[in-house]
C-alpha cells in the first residue's frame, strides 16, 4: 500500500471524523492555538504596551466549577483528571517570552502588583502569570451559570438542588 493510498484511507475512514480526537476538533484546536499565537505576536509587534493576564488553573476550571456545583463529578476539564501518563506543565511565561513579550511568572498578590506597575511602565507587551487553585474562588455567581436541574436520576444532582 502506498503512502497516499494509506493518507486516502485514513482520511475518509468515518472513525478519524467522530468525536474528541476527530479530525475537525484536532484541527479547530490547532486552528485556534495558532490563531491566538499570531495575535499575540502581532499585539507584540505593535509600538505600544498591552498587558496580558493569565490565572494557570490547569485546565477548564470554570467549566469544571460549574459541572461540580450543580453535582455533576469532573469530566476531564482538569489536566490532572485527565488519563495522562506525564503531565507536562505548560509555561506561559516562557511562550510569550518566546515571542518577543516581557513576561514574568508572579507567586504572590505583592508581587501581582509590582509587576502589575512594571508593565504599565513598559513599552512593549506584557504577559504576568500567576498560578491559582482550581477549586478556590470569591464568592458570588457569573452571568453564564446555569440552575440545578429541579429533578434527576442521580443523588448528587438532587443534593446540590437542595444546597443552590
Amino acid at each position: 500500500m502506498s503512502f497516499l493510498t494509506f493518507a486516502w484511507d485514513w482520511l475518509t475512514s468515518p472513525q478519524q471524523w467522530q468525536g474528541h480526537g476527530s479530525i475537525q476538533v484536532r484541527l479547530l484546536q490547532h486552528l485556534g492555538y495558532t490563531g491566538l499565537s499570531l495575535l499575540v505576536a502581532a499585539l507584540i509587534a505593535l509600538p505600544l504596551g498591552l498587558l496580558i493576564g493569565h490565572y494557570g488553573r490547569g485546565g477548564f476550571a470554570v467549566i469544571n466549577r460549574l459541572q461540580n456545583y450543580k453535582g455533576v463529578p469532573s469530566f476531564n476539564n482538569l489536566l490532572r483528571d485527565c488519563r495522562i501518563k506525564e503531565l507536562v506543565p505548560m509555561d506561559f511565561a516562557r511562550h510569550a517570552e518566546a515571542m518577543g513579550a516581557i513576561a514574568e511568572h508572579v507567586r504572590s498578590v505583592a508581587d501581582l502588583e509590582r509587576a502589575l506597575q512594571r508593565a504599565k511602565a513598559a513599552d512593549r507587551t506584557s504577559v504576568i502569570v500567576i498560578d491559582t487553585d482550581p477549586n478556590d474562588w470569591t464568592p458570588g455567581d457569573a452571568w453564564w451559570d446555569v440552575g440545578v436541574p429541579a429533578t434527576s436520576p442521580r443523588e448528587s444532582v438532587r443534593k446540590a438542588a437542595k444546597i443552590s
